[in-house]
């Protein structure tokens, strides 16, 4: 089983990755600071071979040119595979940066204009399940509860109290759990949005 996952939610960077089974990465690249439109078919074109099973596309909050880039490719490549294209959102896939042995983390992603987006997740059964809705707040009045472990994949973290992730790991982790989902509905895709500016994408169906 091999499953192509794809995050281009992030501001200056853009990771693909190749996960097999239970998660592990088989293989993957990370470009930062690079234009959407050459890096990412680029990325696709090195990891394509062979065949993925399904596709998974990070679904945010985070950048709106890059969730919609990310979303047009993975459905394209979903459809002209004929695989399944599942959705995982931006902080999902930040959970998995978590430490081993902690088991209620807030994943954190740099929001732009010195915000942050975070939710509290819980590990579940190999995999992380969402305690909240996704939020954004300000990083520099943000207060975290004691003892909280905050995670990111962002570098430099948006938080300077938060553990840094490798995104391509956590991607790979990420893209299994998605498969327990219901694949995407291409048909019925729709960007609602995080906070009240409505500046912040997230997919849905």
């Amino acid at each position: 089983m091999r499953v192509l996952a794809l995050d281009s939610s992030a501001r200056r960077r853009l990771v693909v990755a190749i996960a097999g089974e239970g998660g592990a990465l088989l293989a993957g690249r990370v470009a930062g600071d690079a234009a959407l439109d050459t890096a990412l078919p680029a990325l696709l074109g090195e990891l394509l071979r062979p065949a993925p099973d399904a596709v998974v596309a990070v679904t945010g909050p985070g950048s709106y040119t890059g969730v919609r880039a990310g979303m047009a490719a993975a459905l394209g490549v979903a459809q002209a595979l004929a695989v399944p294209l599942h959705g995982a959102g931006t902080l999902q896939v930040v959970a998995f940066a978590a430490p081993e042995g902690v088991d209620e983390v807030l994943a954190v992603a740099d929001a732009g204009r010195g915000g942050v987006h975070l939710a509290r997740h819980r590990r579940e059964r190999g995999g992380w399940t969402p305690l909240e809705p996704a939020r954004r707040a300000s990083a520099a009045t943000l207060r975290l509860p004691e003892g909280a472990v905050a995670v990111t994949l962002d570098d430099p973290p948006p938080l300077a109290t938060a553990v840094r992730g490798d995104p391509l790991r956590a991607l790979a982790a990420a893209a299994w759990q998605a498969l327990s989902t219901p694949p995407l509905a291409s048909s019925g895709l729709r960007a609602e949005y995080a906070d009240a500016g409505g500046s912040e994408p997230i997919l849905r169906v």
